[in-house]
């Protein structure tokens, strides 16, 4: 790492770490690349990020499908350490997984599966708890957070490439496209600086992202997709992303071959084999995969009903979200546990025609005594209207720039 690059990422740690507290954390991180030492691993090493980490189901798919073609797909969670509404809470719904382990065990497992979803290990995760005040756990209030947290990432990983999927929406932690944009340029600067291959894709998050709401729900839904089942929405955007990624590498000449690729290592069940291998190398039940009943999900559940006929015209993810917190979905504070069986399934997106009387979702909860402030919220979340939604482009945007290696 070039003296520059030191600079930048001292740059990107809060005001409120002395100099000295950022310098140490700063060497901290190159000791901690040097015991990982995953330099020694031969495959080219390429992972993904995104802004948003209730969105972050992808990951669990992308993961074991980019590792299936031979890259080594180190996945550390980057929300994990900013809010627990990350791809990690999905995963923890599988007894016995484990997802913090020491540098040796890190690159132990990459070495013999090329694929992991961890917690960030040491020294990151107590420097982030000691300079964020614990009760600060809104998703990027501050973008600095997210680029400190990915930077390290990024160090410690000794990525060849990194991709973004930067997410837009009024729900969203980013609004509008020149916000995205701005985002980009500074991820693009991280990356140049550290050396390493950029890509990404802006994408539409003006709606949940397939139909599973919850960290149970979410994984039974991510197994569908790694068996070629499953919600159309999130394996496009898992094919975009991990087409963004083989080209990196220079494996495949183009978008059509890569896509092609990733779809073959679906259908011929690679992908969920690799998947199965992650689960078993971090200690978990891997029989969840043909075995649903083992993961937890709550006991009561009710059905959202349409009030009346017309077309979804828009669904409010930020109530969406107030709801999940109240079922312990999304953690209210990072004390507090997050509930792995709670959960929603949507079944009208936005677009879609409805008759009165027609489910729009199904919430699925434990300890909850007021059912109809459930049904009142998320009715009221679905906003439906005679008049047929405006087009929004699911991908906005995309670009990549190759490092001078």
């Amino acid at each position: 790492m070039s003296e520059e690059a030191r600079a930048f990422l001292e740059e990107l740690l809060p005001k409120r770490a002395d100099v000295d507290g950022k310098r140490s954390f700063i060497e901290s991180l190159f000791a901690l690349k040097k015991r990982i030492a995953l330099h020694e691993i031969d495959a080219p090493k390429i992972t993904g990020f995104s802004t948003e980490g209730s969105a972050d189901k992808v990951s669990l798919i992308l993961v074991p499908l980019i590792a299936s073609t031979g890259i080594t797909a180190p996945k550390f969670s980057e929300h994990e350490i900013i809010a627990n509404n990350s791809a990690l809470a999905k995963l923890k719904s599988i007894p016995g997984l484990q997802t913090l382990f020491n540098p040796e065990e890190i690159k132990s497992q990459l070495s013999k599966t090329g694929a992991a979803v961890l917690s960030v290990p040491e020294p990151i995760r107590s420097f982030f708890k000691k300079i964020y005040p614990s009760e600060d756990i809104v998703p990027l209030k501050d973008s600095k957070k997210l680029l400190c947290a990915i930077t390290a990432i990024i160090l410690i990983s000794e990525l060849k490439g990194a991709v973004f999927d930067i997410k837009i929406c009024d729900g969203a932690f980013i609004k509008n496209v020149q916000n995205a944009r701005n985002m980009a340029k500074s991820l693009k600067k991280i990356c140049l600086q550290m050396n390493i291959h950029f890509s990404y894709i802006l994408s539409n998050m003006d709606q949940p992202l397939g139909q599973a709401i919850g960290n149970s729900l979410e994984l039974i839904e991510v197994l569908e997709i790694l068996k070629g089942n499953g919600p159309l929405d999130v394996l496009k955007i898992v094919l975009e992303f991990g087409t963004e990624m083989l080209l990196l590498t220079e494996n495949v000449s183009n978008r059509t071959e890569a896509k092609k690729y990733l779809k073959s290592k679906i259908v011929n069940g690679e992908a969920l084999e690799k998947f199965k291998e992650i689960i078993e190398a971090q200690k978990g039940n891997a029989r969840i995969i043909d075995d649903y009943s083992i993961l937890p999900i709550a006991n009561e559940r009710i059905e959202i009903a349409s009030q009346k006929k017309g077309y979804v015209q828009n669904i409010k993810i930020d109530q969406i979200h107030s709801v999940g917190k109240e079922l312990g979905i999304f953690s209210k504070k990072s004390a507090c546990p997050v509930d792995h069986g709670s959960g929603f399934l949507i079944h009208k997106k936005i677009g879609d025609w409805v008759e009165k009387d027609d489910v729009l979702s199904e919430a699925y909860f434990d300890n909850i005594k007021d059912r109809s402030w459930i049904d009142r919220e998320l009715s009221e979340a679905f906003v439906i209207s005679r008049n047929p939604s405006d087009f929004r482009p699911f991908i906005i945007e995309r670009n990549s720039e190759k490092a001078e290696l």
